[in-house]
This record gives structure tokens, C-alpha cells and sequence, in this order.
């Protein structure tokens, strides 16, 4: 059967979440850079797509291939890492300490990759800052400053809106980490995860790596 039941899959769950919070620091951290230099690629992906398109749901499918990549590869990503470990702490297989720096080394991780390929990135598309930014570059700038912008002006409620799109949105990429344990296969695990990783970027949710690059 390629496939896991539930009581199955919580199992698996509960095993990875273990795995993840007993890994080496120093793994942690790097396999995190990973993770984030993968989620930037994907992201200017996903906006060359946008800028050829200019259709944000034929767009979102191309932005699953990073998520897929670092999992599939065996990476460390905050927000998946923060559905498994706390599970694996429920059930009483990790304490609250080795869950906590699980999580703060991770996204230290992930924030270290994401800028480091937001500089990789913006030499290339400027010719090394010595022209403007093209088409996809200046996409970038735009939606950058939209995710910030109008909710500063809305005041709290601005932020509490923001707060809430990332609730939601960690809810679905936990939903992909989750669904990449549903099937034994890779054809199942790449299927599994793209349906709730495109549905998040296609209805404007905010992931808190994503919006590190």
C-alpha cells in the first residue's frame, strides 16, 4: 500500500518530528541555509512566471518546486519543523528546550540562506548593481513593498491581518510537511505537498521564510 492511514501517519509524524529535534546543531543550521537559498530560488521562479503570465494561480504552481527539492533532500524548513517537533513533544518524545532551539536554529538557518540569495540574486539582475532591475527584479520590489506597506497604514489592524494570512499560510505549508509522509513514493510525496504549498501562494498568504527573501 503506498499510502499511510491516519494512525500510521501519526506515527510518522511523531518519528520525524523526534529525528528533526535530535539532529546536530550545526546540521540544523545548515541544512536551514539550504532550505533558504532553495525557497528564494523558487520565489524568483514563481515571480518570472507571475511577470510572463501575469496569472497568479498558473503562477503558484511553479513555487511548490523549492518546497519539494528541500524535503525530498531531507532539509530543514521552519515552518514544516514547526508542525512536526511540537507534535513529537506531545506525545513526549522531544522536550520543550530541544524543541525550542530546534525551532530558533532552523529559522536562524533559514534567514541566513534567504538573504543570502536575495544579495546573489539582485547582483545578477542588476549586472552587479550597475543597471536598474528588470521586469522580474522590479516585480520583486513591488511585492515586497506590498507586504509591508499596506498593513503599516492599517495601523493594528494591519498587523493583525498580517499575523492571521501567516497563521494561515503555516497552516498549509504544515500541511505540506505533513502530506509528504502520507506516501511511500516520491511520484506520491511531490503530489501530496503541491496541493497545499500552490494553495497558499495563490490566495496571497504570508510565509515567514519566503518573505525573508
Amino acid at each position: 500500500m503506498d499510502w499511510l492511514n491516519p494512525p500510521a501517519l501519526a506515527a510518522a509524524m511523531r518519528d520525524a518530528g523526534t529525528a528533526k529535534g535530535n539532529l546536530p546543531a550545526k546540521t540544523i543550521v545548515l541544512t536551514g541555509i539550504l532550505s533558504g537559498l532553495f525557497l528564494g530560488f523558487t520565489t524568483t521562479l514563481f515571480v518570472s512566471a507571475l511577470v510572463a503570465t501575469g496569472n497568479l494561480v498558473v503562477s503558484a504552481m511553479f513555487f511548490p518546486v523549492g518546497f519539494i527539492l528541500l524535503v525530498l533532500l531531507g532539509l530543514e524548513l521552519f515552518t514544516g519543523n514547526a508542525a512536526l517537533l511540537p507534535y513529537a513533544g506531545m506525545v513526549g518524545r522531544l522536550g520543550f528546550g530541544s524543541i525550542v532551539s530546534g525551532l530558533v536554529l532552523v529559522y536562524v538557518g533559514n534567514l541566513i540562506g534567504s538573504l543570502a540569495y536575495a544579495a546573489l540574486f539582485a547582483a545578477i539582475d542588476t549586472k552587479f548593481f550597475t543597471v536598474a532591475p528588470d521586469a522580474v527584479g522590479a516585480k520583486i520590489a513591488a511585492i515586497a513593498t506590498l507586504k509591508v506597506i499596506p498593513y503599516m497604514h492599517a495601523g493594528g489592524a494591519g498587523w493583525l491581518t498580517a499575523f492571521s494570512k501567516g497563521v494561515v499560510c503555516n497552516w498549509m505549508v504544515s500541511l505540506g510537511a505533513v502530506m509528504a509522509l502520507v506516501s511511500r513514493s516520491v511520484i506520491g510525496k511531490i503530489f501530496a505537498m503541491f496541493m497545499p504549498i500552490m494553495a497558499f501562494v495563490a490566495q496571497g498568504f504570508e510565509h515567514c521564510v519566503v518573505n525573508m527573501f
